[in-house]
């Protein structure tokens, strides 16, 4: 069949942008978590009409209103950083035009798309998944906004909760895998709606155009009842396929939410605290100033010990001065820990005692013994902890980067606690990063921590669109989490990815009895195979022969 172009097909300018808009929707400031069920479906099915070229046009375009709508909170980080709203503008204008590109790429493949039904839609869900994935790979990567984690945008929306649940198979690249999936199918049932109203007696989208009414096909026999006939089964073939999925994926919910235990043994049991001391961390502090904010912290810890926690988390870089070569504050922390009995996780530039300078961003967890672990960011933010190929791009200054680049940490291990305590640490964006988290649990975490500083993102929505990350790493490893922010969003999550959280800018600590955890999801012992079943996917559906309809002439 013609491939439909934008002449013929005027309304599908509206379509996608309302396509991109209501995915974006998904993702707080309004969290309809649901749309991104259906909203991408439009454009799928607009793309499988496109030829490669303009698949690719259009895909960079729908991903250009998607990414400025969903993402627009983070504009006050880089307004933050450079003090101009132009400049951020422009900032923010080249990040997701440059990332939009991972999705015109996938709009390239999805114009290559197979004709029959579902063919496409695993085509579509294996291309996106790929696409998706090699958008956090390398210096630059950055995966804000994907589409798993809407799923997590509000717990009250029952069904999406639901469906995160399945997170624990392949991972949140297995959550975009099938959500992509979905949208495929319905985006089918749009294919085979357009083509017939573009040709009336066409049959699947993989048929030609069926001969004029009432001449004869190869056998001799009428072929308008026969197309007819084969659309009627090809819609009901597509809506059995979309039901069935939808029951399979909502009952693997169900059933996870009735089975997944919180608590595997009563020894196993902790009492945790996380400490919110509602501190702004945009800044470089002098060290005339360090005192009064390690005094607050102090003293919240403190108050927070008299609960008798046998853990408190803080949030990271709240300990202002490089450990652990400044003495005395090593010793005020060691001597919290000591005095209550329990165990004190904060976040501290971290010294390199063997002569290299650079610091690295890390956690410090004290132990009542006098002893501490140390954890390095493995992990760092592009531009806000290191800039790569700096000396070839100087006009990034404009934008307000880092000055200094960070060290890097090598390795994933948890820190040991005083019991058989084994705290995956969690360092603010690395929680936007699935492998992380997975490989913190894979080499023996029983309990994870994410501690942030999200002062950089004020009062916006993106506190929400971090956070909900949070809850995505929880069900991905069926790990208990607790976050610790310096303003919000801190609180606990359960290996359900249900949250207990505290009010945002304000002083204040939360408690939980929380438990460790040594089982390990399908996600956790063989990591991202959702990608090689799509390399898979891709090559069988390239290579193996469509199928015609035997009663449909050529």
């Amino acid at each position: 069949m013609q491939l439909m172009n934008i002449g013929q097909w005027r309304w599908a300018y509206g379509g996608i942008l309302i396509s991109a808009v209501l995915s974006a929707l998904a993702h707080p400031p309004v969290g309809l978590g649901f749309l991104i069920l259906f909203a991408p479906s439009f454009w799928f099915a607009f793309l499988s009409f496109q030829t490669p070229k303009l698949g690719f046009v259009w895909g960079w375009i729908w991903a250009l209103i998607y990414g400025l709508t969903a993402g627009h909170p983070l504009i006050y980080l880089v307004q933050e950083r450079t003090g101009s709203l132009v400049i951020a503008l422009a900032g923010w204008l080249l990040v997701v035009a440059i990332h939009a590109l991972f999705f015109g790429l996938f709009g390239l493949f999805a114009s290559l798309a197979p004709k029959q039904p579902l063919r496409a839609a695993l085509w579509f869900a294996s291309i996106w998944t790929l696409c998706q994935w090699a958008r956090g790979l390398g210096d630059f990567g950055f995966v804000w906004c994907h589409w798993s984690v809407a799923l997590v945008s509000r717990e009250s929306d029952i069904l999406s909760h639901t469906l995160l649940q399945a997170a624990d198979l392949g991972g949140g690249w297995g959550l975009e895998w099938l959500i992509a999936f979905f949208n495929g199918l319905l985006a089918s049932l749009i294919m085979i709606t357009i083509r017939m109203r573009m040709n009336p007696l066409s049959s699947l989208p993989n048929l030609p155009a069926a001969p004029i009414p009432g001449s004869l096909g190869s056998q001799g026999e009428p072929t308008e009842g026969v197309n007819n006939e084969f659309t009627n089964l090809s819609y009901k073939n597509v809506l059995a396929c979309l039901f069935i999925s939808l029951f399979l994926w909502s009952g693997y919910g169900v059933w996870r939410l009735q089975t997944v235990p919180l608590l595997d043994n009563e020894i196993d049991a902790r009492f945790a605290t996380v400490i919110q001391p509602n501190l702004n961390l945009t800044e470089a502090v002098p060290p005339w100033e360090w005192e009064p904010i390690r005094e607050t912290t102090l003293r919240l810890t403190e108050a927070a010990a008299q609960a008798k926690p046998d853990l408190i988390f803080l949030p990271e870089s709240i300990e202002p001065s490089a450990l652990p070569g400044n003495r005395a504050v090593m010793e005020r922390w060691s001597q919290i820990a000591k005095d209550h009995n329990c165990m004190v996780l904060i976040g501290a530039p971290r010294q390199n005692l063997l002569g290299d300078k650079q610091m690295a961003n890390g956690a410090f967890l004290f132990l009542p013994n006098g002893n501490y672990q140390a954890h390095e960011k493995v992990k760092l933010v592009p531009l806000g902890e290191h800039v790569p190929y700096r000396q070839w791009m100087p006009f990034l200054t404009l934008f307000g980067v880092v000055e200094e680049d960070l060290r890097p940490g090598q390795t994933l291990k948890p820190l040991p606690g005083r019991r058989n305590e084994q705290i995956g640490v969690v360092i603010c964006m690395e929680s936007t990063y699935p492998w992380i988290a997975r490989h913190l649990t894979a080499n023996g975490a029983n309990l994870l921590a994410v501690i942030s500083n999200e002062s950089w993102f004020g009062r916006t929505a993106a506190l929400e669109q971090h956070a909900a990350f949070t809850a995505l790493r929880a069900v991905e490893n069926r790990r208990w989490i607790a976050r610790a922010a310096p303003q919000g969003i801190s609180g606990f999550y359960s290996p359900k990815g249900n949250a207990v959280t505290l009010p945002k800018f304000i002083e204040q600590s939360a408690n939980q009895r929380i438990y460790l955890s040594e089982r390990q999801t399908l996600y956790v012992r063989f990591g991202e195979w959702i990608l090689f079943m799509s390399i898979g996917l891709i090559a069988l559906l390239r290579f193996l022969p469509s199928t015609k309809h035997p009663h449909i002439r050529e």
